[in-house]
């Protein structure tokens, strides 16, 4: 072929792009991108390809060391200081393998489970984390997998994080662990979430909604560990690279007949979006909650599936999207996902949070303000999810979600809903929460609230100590708001002593031995084996 030919006609690349490749796709390798990429609007990026030259080098050393492992050479007489300083180089830059932390960062080192180990696992995964049903649709899923084109850095980190499951436990509270312990499979799970992490934050600058996902997964699985730094770093890149994508701003066509593909494939993306933004929110701890819940104004909420599905589409209807001040822009009466009114409930508490940090300094007519648009909101959500939950199993059913789930998310609510009369009456008056207040005082009422809502919640995790339900498929949220109900009842029986009023007059309070604090403590105690930063909380339960 002449010079001019090649020009006009440049010959395709050897290898897929790394989209197809991520989703093990053929690909056309057309240029300048192939034809998948177009059709999805989607960078195509076609990788170098492979220096075989080098791959025969690496080979060939690799088959000399292993000749050579047990038979080291004899040290070089002439060169003994540049032995001695390169042994000790070693030792400073490799990991201690004794640490429950050493692990080669190669992939290749971290072998995946066969697909009947794997299957488990992902079950394990969609029972168990709470935003598994958000980041990923489970029928879905688990057909692109047992397809084997499920990416090997996603199948590690689901992986890593389901096995923390299964840990063999010894523990006080082992009537309330549903789960069967695979302590082989638990042992395994660091080296998965770091070759997951080796793989997917060296080619970060190639971002995808897989990669995205990943993230997310690997946040919780650190975060589980204790190691909030890298849990921080992984949710911190999936929210950004979320953004840089314009997840957070991807809305649906107006179309009468929408390509149910491409509409899902949408709705996966925005929800890579979501999970990561309820990272931010729950996570974050010097944060604005108007430029996080501004980041989400008009997106729309995560859709509610119908049964089934296939890679080909889902059926699904749209979530709706919210305004600037965090309320529905359509009256559509049709019911949400439990998803999306999570993802309300967090924007919520969300703002009760960043109220409770910055009323002191607010004048008196906008901290009413403010409380009177917060209120609001929470009058909303209880039409919507027809709060307080009274009857977890059946309104579980209603919404076709597991009770765990449901009394997950209706921690929110409560915990919204006690924290602010808490915090005036704690804080703002430096009065305790005291029953004996005259009731029509403003002091009064908010006590009354508190211990309302508090009893709600401890009625509502009641349901599932009687029903013998999975304790281990709450939230992690769900320990911290267990330890604050726990707090809010010790800190009104011991005001209620100290008053010189006896603990059952007028209204019994749970005191430290009422079975009410034993099952909360019972479930913080189930929580922080499987969430460690929640031990913290679980060894002072009485403060």
């Amino acid at each position: 072929m002449e010079e001019g030919q090649t020009l006009d006609h440049p010959q395709r690349p050897i290898v897929a792009c790394l989209r197809c490749r991520e989703q093990k796709l053929k690909c056309g390798r057309e240029l300048p991108s192939c034809e998948r990429c177009r059709k999805q609007s989607a960078v195509c990026t076609y990788p170098a390809p492979p220096d075989r030259k080098q791959i025969a080098q690496k080979t060939r050393r690799a088959k000399t060391s292993q000749s050579n492992h047990g038979n080291p050479p004899h040290q070089s007489e002439s060169e003994p200081g540049a032995t001695t300083k390169a042994a000790a180089k070693k030792r400073r830059i490799s990991p201690d393998p004794s640490s429950p932390f050493h692990c080669l960062a190669h992939p290749e080192t971290a072998e995946l489970p066969p697909t009947e180990i794997g299957l488990l696992l992902h079950e394990v995964f969609y029972k168990r984390v709470y935003s598994a049903n958000l980041l990923f649709h489970k029928t879905v899923s688990y057909q692109v997998y047992m397809l084997k084109k499920t990416p090997e850095y996603l199948q590690r980190a689901i992986s890593a994080l389901a096995a923390i499951f299964l840990q063999e436990v010894h523990s006080p509270h082992q009537r309330h662990i549903k789960v069967l312990p695979m302590q082989k499979l638990y042992d395994q799970s660091w080296s998965w979430a770091h070759a997951a992490s080796v793989e997917v934050l060296s080619h970060v600058d190639e971002p995808s909604v897989l990669k995205i996902q990943t993230l997310q997964v690997l946040h919780l699985y650190y975060f589980s560990r204790g190691e909030i730094i890298r849990a921080k770093v992984h949710a911190s890149l999936a929210y950004q690279l979320s953004r840089l994508l314009a997840y957070d701003d991807l809305q649906e066509p107006n179309e009468s007949y929408p390509n149910r593909s491409l509409q899902f494939d949408r709705e996966i993306r925005r929800r890579s979006f979501w999970a990561s933004w309820c990272s931010m929110c729950f996570g974050s701890e010097d944060f604005s909650a108007s430029q996080l819940c501004e980041s989400a104004v008009g997106l729309p909420l995560p859709a509610r599936f119908s049964e089934g599905g296939s890679i080909q589409g889902v059926d699904l209807i749209i979530g709706p999207q919210l305004s600037r001040d965090w309320r529905s822009c359509t009256d559509d009466e049709q019911p949400k996902s439990l998803m999306a009114e999570m993802i309300r409930l967090l924007g919520i508490w969300t703002k009760v949070r960043t109220w409770v940090c910055h009323s002191h300094s607010m004048p008196n007519p906008q901290r009413a303000g403010e409380l009177v648009r917060l209120d609001k909101l929470l009058e909303d959500a209880e039409l919507s999810m027809h709060l307080p939950v009274t009857d977890l199993l059946t309104a579980a059913k209603s919404c076709d979600e597991s009770p765990e789930l449901l009394a997950s998310v209706c921690s929110l609510y409560h915990l919204s809903r006690l924290i602010i009369p808490a915090f005036e009456v704690i804080v703002i008056e430096n009065r305790p929460l005291l029953l004996t207040d005259v009731a029509g005082t403003s002091i009064g009422m908010c006590t009354k609230i508190v211990f309302d809502q508090a009893l709600n919640f401890a009625a509502l995790l009641q349901q599932l100590i009687q029903g013998n339900l999975d304790i281990t498929r709450l939230w992690p949220f769900s320990g911290y708001a267990v330890f604050l109900v726990a707090n809010i009842f010790l800190n009104m029986y011991n005001a209620m002593l100290q008053s010189g009023v006896p603990a059952g007059a007028p209204v019994r309070i749970p005191g430290p031995d009422s079975d009410i604090l034993k099952n909360l403590q019972s479930i913080l105690g189930v929580l922080s084996i499987y969430w460690k930063p929640l031990q913290t909380l679980g060894n002072q339960p009485h403060t």
